[in-house]
């Protein structure tokens, strides 16, 4: 997990959640990394260096988080666009607006096409 309220204690120079080293002092009477039994709950030091780079993680996380609900709104919005483009422009709609096809005595000659540019 991640460290809360981090505290170090002085017999082996290491870190721990307050809470969680506090309990195991009170009920074992002991550091829980070297086993000092000279350690006491009232003497445990702030690892204010620690606990920034806690908070640093914990504010990287959330941004992270934050971007990544952007993209998923962004996909999502993008996903309903193209379901109501797609929904108006069906075959049967297209033909409905199309211009009817001439018939063969309005029928003019079409141009002769153009020929390609040359390159």
């Amino acid at each position: 997990g991640i460290y809360r309220d981090a505290v170090l204690i002085l017999c082996c120079q290491r870190s721990f959640c307050d809470e969680c080293v506090r309990s195991h002092i009170v009920d074992k009477g002991e550091c829980p990394s070297c086993g000092d039994r000279s350690v006491n709950a009232d003497k445990l030091y702030p690892n204010k260096d620690l606990r920034s780079a806690v908070e640093a993680f914990k504010n990287k996380g959330v941004e992270e988080a934050m971007q990544a609900q952007a993209l998923a709104l962004a996909a999502a919005s993008a996903a309903a666009t193209m379901a109501a483009i797609t929904s108006t422009t069906t075959p049967a709609t297209v033909t409905a607006t199309a211009d009817p096809p001439p018939s063969a005595d309005s029928a003019a000659p079409l141009p002769d096409p153009e020929p390609p540019a040359a390159i």
